[in-house]
């Protein structure tokens, strides 16, 4: 019973060693988030403040 509460996780021995392989590696563009963000400049646009709400919190 104690077990199931154990604070360990079990992995495959080389597993660390190939998570830092790969945070170690060049970046690699992905082709999805870069559609994404050239879409931003048409989907986000800046509010207006609403009267009677301080415009210095929409700077």
């Amino acid at each position: 019973m104690l077990r199931e509460y154990e604070l360990i996780t079990r992995v495959p021995a080389g597993s660390f060693d190939e998570l830092l392989a790969s945070l170690d590696a060049p970046a690699e563009p992905n082709d999805a988030l870069t559609r994404a963000a050239a879409r931003l400049g048409s989907v986000i646009e800046r509010r207006r403040p609403r009267a009677g709400s301080s415009a210095r919190h929409w700077m």
